[in-house]
């Protein structure tokens, strides 16, 4: 079965982002990644979050959409 995965709220916490992956074990071929928006504003490190982000739709196939932040 596969799962559904939701993340909100990132805010440019790239470290978090990626421990929050690896925790969960995250695997493109088993799970459906819905991302809630809020990349951006206030975080340490938003070019990468934003980076991450593109590559999670291009390569993974994850949903990215665009929070309040992200106007």
């Amino acid at each position: 079965m596969k799962r559904t995965i939701m993340i909100s709220d990132i805010h440019g916490c790239i470290d978090q982002l990626n421990q929050m992956l690896h925790l969960i074990q995250f695997n493109s071929i088993d799970d459906q990644l819905i991302l809630l928006g809020d990349y951006v504003d206030r975080g340490p490190n938003i070019k990468a979050v934003v980076d991450k982000v593109i590559e999670l739709v291009t390569e993974h196939h994850a949903i990215a959409l665009r929070g309040n932040h992200d106007q």
